[in-house]
């Protein structure tokens, strides 16, 4: 369940850090004056402080390659002071759900991750920052090149003690990790393949580790273009209409939207746009069907009522009191993994059924009811292949 619990955060939740790190100075919710929450001393293996570290509850890297360490971004942090004290006046209820702090000095080579596991810590703590190790793990997938696809924008995520601490955008086709010594399970997603995970463990004074490379699975959705869309199964309740059926639909495209009312990008961005999508096509042999999936078993939505009392909040104010007006199928909760000793990912036989892990993602389906492939209703190449096939062109 962690595993799960882990990339729903990886695909969700820090989704909307992304989106959100450029308006980082509107949401300080403190003063820097203010009385912090959590104090953190940095030291060296020698006792003394590590001034200039950069802390914080998680870090985002982007942009590495074989060359450059890339860019890091650490979250609810700051940088230590001549002491090596690091105060955190922000992020209080994010850290009570991800106890973790990561800090690092990247001229002096130095990291440190300490995880509080479980603890809600008020005051300081004292983290000791050793010489850095850096992990390389490549993939590859063979799967994908016959229909013309790549692996797809990749993830990678660092675990210690069941909490993320490394997140990193993947350039190209191999994850980068710097990590001090530890045991770590280190596991990476993917836009078109299926997730895959490891254990590793970073011995003191290793510098490098090299995991090799990882043949990938492709996500099922790639594996079903050009062949017939499974038929929807194990639904509960169905919203704004009676049950429907993929092979009563044929001689119409049909847009299935893979979402969660728990899942940011979803309710922020993915159910706007379809609103939009549905506004540029409305008359179009076009219907939209939204694939309401749980986050887990414990968050099974089972009728209208109570998902539309878990969406009253974004409909007032992201949707401006305009409802969901195309039809949803609540799917019953099943958890599961799609290759053997992999993280469990799926939560729903039609998530199973079309290889999805992502939220959202949209799949496309033609008018012969196969299915034509993936699909971004806030991608404008996306949206004009979609007006030439309605128009049939």
């Amino acid at each position: 369940m962690q595993l799960r619990q882990n990339f729903a955060v990886s695909w969700a939740i820090l989704l909307v850090v992304f989106a959100r790190a450029g308006h980082a100075d509107e949401e300080k919710k403190h003063e820097k004056d203010a009385e912090p929450y959590l104090t953190v001393r940095l030291i060296d293996e020698q006792g003394k402080p590590v001034a200039d570290a950069r802390a914080g509850i998680w870090v985002v890297v982007s942009n590495f390659d074989d060359e450059t360490p890339g860019d890091w971004n650490f979250r609810y942090g700051d940088k230590a002071d001549a002491n090596g004290v690091v105060r955190f006046h922000e992020g209080a209820d994010v850290f009570k759900a991800r106890p973790v702090i990561i800090a690092r000095h990247a001229e002096r080579h130095l990291i440190g991750i300490q995880s509080f596991a479980g603890d809600d810590p008020t005051g300081a703590a004292e983290i000791v920052l050793r010489p850095e190790c850096r992990v390389q793990w490549r993939f590859m997938c063979s799967q994908v090149k016959p229909s013309g696809h790549n692996l797809g924008r990749l993830n990678g995520i660092a675990s210690l003690e069941g909490t993320i601490c490394f997140f990193s955008l993947i350039k190209g086709s191999k994850l980068h990790a710097i990590l001090p010594p530890g045991k770590y399970t280190l596991a990476c997603s993917g836009a078109n393949v299926n997730s895959v995970s490891k254990e590793i463990e970073i011995k003191v004074g290793q510098q490098s580790l090299d995991l090799g490379t990882r043949e990938l699975d492709a996500a099922q959705f790639i594996l079903l273009e050009g062949k017939p869309a499974p038929e929807f199964e194990d639904i509960i309740e169905w919203k704004n209409g009676p049950p429907l059926k993929v092979a009563k639909l044929r001689g119409k495209f049909v847009l299935l939207e893979f979402w969660g009312w728990w899942c940011g990008p979803c309710v922020q961005r993915g159910i706007p746009e379809l609103f939009k999508l549905q506004d540029e096509f409305q008359g179009k042999d076009l219907v939209i069907i939204g694939i309401h999936t749980p986050y887990d078993e414990s968050d099974e939505i089972d009728t209208v009522a109570r998902l539309d009392d878990k969406l009253a909040k974004v409909r007032e104010t992201t949707w401006k009191g305009q409802d969901i007006n195309f039809p949803v199928a609540l799917s019953r909760a099943k958890m599961g993994s799609y290759s053997p000793g992999e993280p469990t990912v799926a939560a729903s036989k039609m998530c199973f059924d079309y290889g999805v892990s992502a939220f959202p993602t949209a799949v496309l389906i033609d008018r012969e009811g196969n299915v034509s492939g993936r699909f971004d209703a806030g991608n404008q190449d996306d949206r004009a292949k979609l007006k030439k096939l309605l128009d049939g062109r």
